[in-house]
């Protein structure tokens, strides 16, 4: 094998690596955020329900939206200060 075909093949396995291990940061990402909203939700809508009636209604929360376009941002505010 050439050795500059093995860099460009070397490159692309990284690029592709890359952007899964970004794909899997954001979805545990969102479900951390979509988990620690619908606990706030839940808490809400059971310290509003004075004689427990509605507690085991399951609209109560709906999802948080996925933002996976170009423009996410993936690693959160923390690297925007």
């Amino acid at each position: 094998m050439v050795q500059g075909q093995a860099m460009i093949e070397f490159t692309f396995g990284m690029v592709v690596a890359i952007l899964l291990l970004m794909g899997m940061v954001q979805v545990l990402v969102w479900t951390g955020l979509d988990l620690a909203n619908r606990r706030l939700a839940h808490e809400q809508h059971l310290t509003r329900d004075v004689h427990g009636i509605n507690q085991t209604e399951p609209t109560f929360y709906h999802s948080s939206p996925i933002f996976g376009g170009a423009a996410s941002n993936v690693f959160g505010d923390e690297f925007l200060k």
